[in-house]
């Protein structure tokens, strides 16, 4: 359920935990999405989604300039340092 929830989100693992978990809290959920990155069964997953859709890290990094506003920023620069991403 995250891991699709993350990818609907665009990478924002509190908004991706608050959906697949029912969270209201966005503290907790922010938690929940962090740890979940932290695993490399979900990091693999969601690799696999992303090549299932043939996005690029580039691809995910533009669109999410796009979308994001500044408070969601640091999580999904988080984000893509966890999956290698150097350029951000």
């Amino acid at each position: 359920m995250f891991v699709e929830e993350y990818a609907n989100t665009f990478g924002n693992a509190t908004e991706a935990a608050m959906r697949a978990y029912g969270y209201k809290s966005r503290n907790v959920a922010g938690v929940t999405g962090y740890r979940l990155l932290r695993n490399d069964n979900v990091i693999g997953v969601i690799e696999d989604i992303y090549a299932r859709a043939g996005l690029t890290e580039e691809d995910i990094a533009q669109s999410l300039k796009k979308t994001v506003s500044l408070g969601s920023l640091k999580g999904i620069k988080l984000a893509l340092k966890l999956h290698g991403y150097k350029n951000i």
